[in-house]
């Protein structure tokens, strides 16, 4: 009987494992990009001085590893990037799937996200096909490299996405300058100034755009320091020479140009003025947030994270699942536990004396009854 047990079970896990398809595994180990978000337990101490302190800085590296790679699986299990792939290599059909939601769910349960402590992260995806199941596991890195960009993981983004958002008001101030000064010059029948209201105006605007520009970086760098940091002090004085600069500058035009006051220019020349005046400052303006804005996407591109490959997936050779000879040893096994199990529980009931059994018999038919 324990016999008959054992090999019964083991020819159920046959049969269930011939509908199991068989399923490869591809691996792709990477190397985390270092994203720093300001000071951490691990940075203190792993800038420790001192002899004694050594220890301390190993396992203040050690731990921001760590905490890096972790950091980083949260990102790789973000579902943009599973999207991403669902798209790429067709999974609703691939998975036959009913949505892109459920092929995302399938994709998950698939992939094993694993870190090491030593700062390496392993990628494996599961599948039938042991191409598609490479194929996957290296556009898994392709795909997490583009999800980075899109994310502001540094200062220099930060600086980026602000002057970008600057640089959009200040393009339509521009073109609404150039729409006034055109205007002007028809109404007012004025061409151009002479040659010292024009270096008086040109030079008050590049200062007002230098202040403008100046106080913009001032701004962008408070979204991310404090008053302490030196950038920000550093800017602060330049702003404040610059702003010496133009009250000097204003103080020798006396308030007029060409010698003459304003009272007593005629309106339509002091309109034409204003609207030089302010069609030269949003020009300097816009070229100055526009060498920012080229210095923080250069920087960007600089600090951006990439993820190093370390080793690539490759087509695997070998079946991941189901191992039948395993299985089917672990069945069989179980199905001689099973076997004991039943015959000591029928050594057991053969052993009841006549009296005692009937006794259960009424037992059973009195809870039955009931």
């Amino acid at each position: 009987m324990i016999l008959l047990l054992a090999l019964a079970c083991a020819l159920a896990a046959w049969l269930i494992l011939l509908r199991v398809p068989t399923t490869f595994r591809a691996d792709v180990e990477i190397l985390p990009p270092q994203i720093n978000r300001g000071g951490s337990v691990a940075a203190l101490l792993s800038q420790s001085g001192g002899a004694g302190d050594a220890a301390f800085g190993m396992l203040g590296s050690t731990l921001q590893a760590k905490t890096q790679s972790d950091t980083f699986v949260v990102i790789l299990s973000a579902w943009p990037i599973q999207d991403s792939l669902v798209k790429q290599f067709d999974l609703v059909n691939a998975y036959h799937a009913v949505d892109a939601a459920q092929a995302r769910d399938i994709l998950s349960s698939r992939t094993t996200l694993k870190a090491s402590k030593e700062g390496f992260i392993d990628i494996g995806i599961v599948d039938t096909d042991r191409k598609r199941a490479a194929a996957i596991a290296n556009a898994y890195v392709l795909q997490a490299r583009n999800f980075l960009h899109t994310l502001s993981l540094s200062d220099a983004s930060q600086r980026r996405a602000f002057y970008e958002r600057q640089l959009v008001n200040t393009k339509e101030d521009l073109a609404k300058a150039e729409t006034d000064f055109r205007n002007m010059q028809q109404v007012s029948g004025m061409v151009s100034l002479d040659s010292q209201a024009k270096g008086l105006l040109e030079g008050a605007a590049t200062l007002r755009s230098q202040i403008t520009a100046k106080q913009v970086q001032i701004q962008s760098l408070r979204g991310y320091s404090t008053e302490s940091n030196p950038q920000v002090q550093i800017a602060e004085s330049e702003l404040a020479e610059l702003q010496k600069q133009l009250t000097q500058l204003e103080s020798q035009g006396q308030g007029g140009y060409s010698g003459k006051s304003l009272t007593s220019v005629p309106a339509s020349e002091l309109a034409f003025v204003r609207a030089t005046r302010e069609l030269k400052y949003q020009e300097g303006l816009y070229d100055l947030l526009v060498k920012q804005y080229e210095g923080s996407r250069i920087d960007e591109a600089r600090d951006a994270p990439d993820i190093q490959v370390i080793e690539p997936a490759l087509v695997p050779d070998r079946k991941a699942g189901p191992r039948r000879m395993r299985d089917l040893a672990w069945a069989f096994e179980g199905g001689l536990v099973l076997g004991i199990i039943v015959a000591l529980i029928l050594h057991w009931k053969a052993g009841i004396p006549p009296a005692d059994r009937l006794r259960w018999v009424e037992i059973r038919r009195a809870v039955l009854r009931w």
